[in-house]
C-alpha cells in the first residue's frame, strides 16, 4: 500500500492496481501528471474536503471514475453535474478490482476507515485540520 498525501486532507491510496483519491479540495493542488483513479471519496462538504474544480479536473481525466460522498455533498446543487453518489454515515462500502478488495466507511468527523484485503491492515484517516 502507497499513500500519497497532495496537500491539507487529500491522500492518494494505491493498493495493487486500485487507486483511491480521498477529500481533493480547496488546499489542495493536483499534480499534472495524477494517476488514473478509480474512486473518489469525499468526506464531507467543508470546502478543504469538497473543492468542484478539483473533482471536475479529475472526472475530465477520468470519466468513468465514481465518486462517493455524504447525502449533504452528493445533494448539494454545485455536485449535481458530477453524479457523486451519496453514501450513508457508517455504511461499508467495498471496492473490488482484480484480486484485490478494499472495504471503507465514512465516519462521523470526516474519518474514514479503509481495510484491505490484500494486506489485512486497517488505518483510520483521521481528519486533518
Amino acid at each position: 500500500m502507497k499513500i500519497t498525501k497532495y496537500g491539507h486532507a487529500c491522500l492518494l491510496i494505491q493498493l495493487a492496481d486500485q487507486k483511491l483519491l480521498v477529500d481533493p479540495g480547496s488546499f489542495t493542488t493536483l499534480p499534472d501528471n495524477l494517476p488514473s483513479i478509480d474512486l473518489v471519496i469525499v468526506t464531507e462538504e467543508h470546502y478543504d474536503h469538497f473543492n468542484l474544480d478539483n473533482l471536475q479536473k479529475i472526472k475530465q481525466q477520468n470519466p468513468d471514475c465514481p465518486m462517493v460522498s455524504t447525502v449533504a455533498v452528493a445533494s448539494s446543487p454545485e455536485a449535481k453535474p458530477l453524479n457523486i453518489n451519496p453514501v450513508e454515515e457508517a455504511a461499508e462500502l467495498a471496492f473490488a478490482r482484480a484480486a484485490t478488495k478494499m472495504t471503507f466507511k465514512i465516519m462521523e468527523t470526516s474519518a474514514l476507515i479503509v481495510e484491505s484485503s490484500l494486506s489485512q491492515t486497517q488505518m483510520q484517516l483521521e481528519k486533518l485540520r
